[in-house]
Protein backbone atom coordinates (compact mmCIF):
# COMPACT_ATOMS: atom_id res chain seq x y z
CA UNK A 1 0.00 0.00 0.00
CA UNK A 2 1.31 3.82 -1.03
CA UNK A 3 0.11 7.17 1.16
CA UNK A 4 -3.32 6.84 -0.72
CA UNK A 5 -3.90 3.70 1.26
CA UNK A 6 -4.60 1.48 -2.18
CA UNK A 7 -2.66 -1.63 -3.84
CA UNK A 8 -0.97 -0.45 -6.41
CA UNK A 9 0.57 -4.26 -8.03
CA UNK A 10 -0.91 -5.25 -11.30
CA UNK A 11 -1.53 -9.30 -10.80
CA UNK A 12 -4.10 -11.68 -11.32
CA UNK A 13 -5.12 -13.83 -13.84
CA UNK A 14 -6.60 -11.50 -16.56
CA UNK A 15 -10.35 -13.08 -17.03
CA UNK A 16 -10.48 -12.44 -13.06
CA UNK A 17 -9.03 -9.63 -12.68
CA UNK A 18 -11.23 -6.02 -11.58
CA UNK A 19 -11.37 -3.28 -14.00
CA UNK A 20 -9.51 -1.00 -11.16
CA UNK A 21 -6.76 -3.39 -10.71
CA UNK A 22 -5.73 -3.30 -15.12
CA UNK A 23 -6.50 0.51 -14.68
CA UNK A 24 -2.94 0.66 -12.68
CA UNK A 25 -4.62 4.02 -10.67
CA UNK A 26 -4.82 2.15 -6.87
CA UNK A 27 -7.17 -0.17 -6.01
CA UNK A 28 -8.88 -1.83 -2.85
CA UNK A 29 -8.11 -5.69 -2.74
CA UNK A 30 -11.00 -6.38 -0.82
CA UNK A 31 -13.20 -4.83 -3.46
CA UNK A 32 -11.15 -6.36 -6.36
CA UNK A 33 -11.61 -9.89 -4.87
CA UNK A 34 -15.41 -8.91 -4.63
CA UNK A 35 -15.13 -8.77 -8.66
CA UNK A 36 -12.96 -12.21 -9.02
CA UNK A 37 -15.18 -13.98 -7.04
CA UNK A 38 -17.90 -12.63 -9.10
CA UNK A 39 -16.42 -13.82 -11.97
CA UNK A 40 -15.90 -17.27 -10.09
CA UNK A 41 -19.23 -17.58 -9.27
CA UNK A 42 -20.09 -17.40 -13.38
CA UNK A 43 -17.94 -19.99 -14.15
CA UNK A 44 -19.56 -21.99 -11.80
CA UNK A 45 -23.16 -21.47 -12.79
CA UNK A 46 -22.60 -21.29 -16.41
CA UNK A 47 -19.57 -23.26 -17.37
CA UNK A 48 -17.82 -20.74 -18.63
CA UNK A 49 -15.88 -17.41 -18.60
CA UNK A 50 -17.72 -14.19 -18.46
CA UNK A 51 -14.90 -12.79 -20.28
CA UNK A 52 -13.05 -14.16 -23.37
CA UNK A 53 -11.20 -12.93 -25.80
CA UNK A 54 -8.17 -14.57 -28.29
CA UNK A 55 -6.77 -10.91 -27.64
CA UNK A 56 -5.99 -9.77 -24.17
CA UNK A 57 -6.40 -5.74 -25.17
CA UNK A 58 -9.88 -6.51 -25.94
CA UNK A 59 -10.08 -8.93 -22.91
CA UNK A 60 -8.96 -6.11 -20.90
CA UNK A 61 -11.54 -3.61 -22.52
CA UNK A 62 -14.38 -6.23 -21.98
CA UNK A 63 -13.54 -6.68 -18.39
CA UNK A 64 -13.61 -2.76 -18.27
CA UNK A 65 -16.96 -2.24 -19.15
CA UNK A 66 -18.07 -5.14 -17.64
CA UNK A 67 -19.23 -6.64 -21.55
CA UNK A 68 -20.70 -10.28 -20.51
CA UNK A 69 -23.81 -12.06 -21.19
CA UNK A 70 -25.70 -14.19 -19.00
CA UNK A 71 -26.84 -17.43 -20.40
CA UNK A 72 -30.90 -17.82 -20.39
CA UNK A 73 -30.82 -20.16 -17.96
CA UNK A 74 -29.89 -17.56 -15.29
CA UNK A 75 -32.85 -16.59 -13.06
CA UNK A 76 -33.10 -12.81 -12.59
CA UNK A 77 -32.33 -12.47 -9.10
CA UNK A 78 -28.66 -14.65 -10.47
CA UNK A 79 -28.59 -11.82 -12.91
CA UNK A 80 -29.20 -9.02 -10.51
CA UNK A 81 -26.65 -10.29 -8.31
CA UNK A 82 -24.24 -10.91 -10.61
CA UNK A 83 -24.25 -7.46 -12.29
CA UNK A 84 -23.88 -5.86 -8.70
CA UNK A 85 -20.92 -7.84 -8.20
CA UNK A 86 -19.13 -7.40 -12.02
CA UNK A 87 -19.94 -3.79 -11.60
CA UNK A 88 -16.98 -1.83 -13.11
CA UNK A 89 -16.85 0.52 -10.32
CA UNK A 90 -15.43 -0.42 -7.03
CA UNK A 91 -17.20 2.37 -5.56
CA UNK A 92 -20.54 1.02 -6.49
CA UNK A 93 -19.96 -2.65 -6.46
CA UNK A 94 -21.84 -4.67 -3.73
CA UNK A 95 -20.10 -5.42 -0.53
CA UNK A 96 -19.77 -9.07 1.20
CA UNK A 97 -21.95 -7.86 3.86
CA UNK A 98 -24.99 -6.98 1.24
CA UNK A 99 -24.25 -10.22 -1.17
CA UNK A 100 -24.53 -12.65 2.16
CA UNK A 101 -27.90 -10.73 2.85
CA UNK A 102 -29.07 -11.81 -1.08
CA UNK A 103 -32.28 -13.80 -0.88
CA UNK A 104 -30.31 -15.97 -3.97
CA UNK A 105 -27.11 -16.18 -1.68
CA UNK A 106 -29.28 -17.40 1.34
CA UNK A 107 -31.56 -19.81 -0.24
CA UNK A 108 -31.09 -23.17 0.98
CA UNK A 109 -29.33 -22.48 4.11
CA UNK A 110 -30.92 -22.44 7.58
CA UNK A 111 -31.06 -19.87 9.92
CA UNK A 112 -29.44 -21.71 12.29
CA UNK A 113 -26.76 -22.39 10.09
CA UNK A 114 -26.50 -18.94 9.02
CA UNK A 115 -25.73 -17.93 12.72
CA UNK A 116 -23.21 -20.48 13.18
CA UNK A 117 -25.27 -22.57 15.90
CA UNK A 118 -25.19 -25.80 14.02
CA UNK A 119 -24.58 -29.56 15.65
CA UNK A 120 -21.14 -31.15 15.54
CA UNK A 121 -22.96 -34.08 14.13
CA UNK A 122 -24.01 -32.32 11.48
CA UNK A 123 -20.94 -30.61 9.73
CA UNK A 124 -17.42 -32.49 9.82
CA UNK A 125 -14.79 -30.89 11.43
CA UNK A 126 -12.04 -30.21 9.16
CA UNK A 127 -8.76 -32.20 10.54
CA UNK A 128 -6.08 -29.81 10.47
CA UNK A 129 -3.44 -32.56 11.06
CA UNK A 130 -4.72 -34.61 8.45
CA UNK A 131 -4.58 -31.44 5.67
CA UNK A 132 -1.49 -30.38 6.21
CA UNK A 133 0.63 -34.00 7.25
CA UNK A 134 3.49 -34.37 5.19
CA UNK A 135 2.26 -38.32 4.53
CA UNK A 136 -1.36 -39.55 2.58
CA UNK A 137 -1.24 -42.39 5.22
CA UNK A 138 -3.55 -42.35 7.64
CA UNK A 139 -5.89 -39.65 5.59
CA UNK A 140 -8.14 -41.57 3.98
CA UNK A 141 -9.29 -42.97 7.33
CA UNK A 142 -9.69 -40.02 9.03
CA UNK A 143 -11.60 -38.53 6.60
CA UNK A 144 -14.86 -37.10 7.36
CA UNK A 145 -17.98 -37.90 6.02
CA UNK A 146 -19.52 -35.38 3.71
CA UNK A 147 -22.80 -33.46 4.33
CA UNK A 148 -24.45 -33.28 0.99
CA UNK A 149 -26.45 -30.09 0.74
CA UNK A 150 -30.35 -30.03 1.30
CA UNK A 151 -30.76 -27.27 -1.44
CA UNK A 152 -28.79 -26.20 -4.39
CA UNK A 153 -29.04 -22.80 -5.41
CA UNK A 154 -27.68 -23.83 -9.25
Amino acid sequence: KRQDGLLHTTCGTPAYVAPEVISRKGYDGAKADIWSCGVILFVLLAGYLPFHDSNLMELYRKVGKAEYKCPNWFPPEVRRLLARILDPNPNTRISIAKIKDNSWFKRGFEAKFAKGETKSKELAPLDTDAAFASSDAGVAARKPELVKPQHLNA
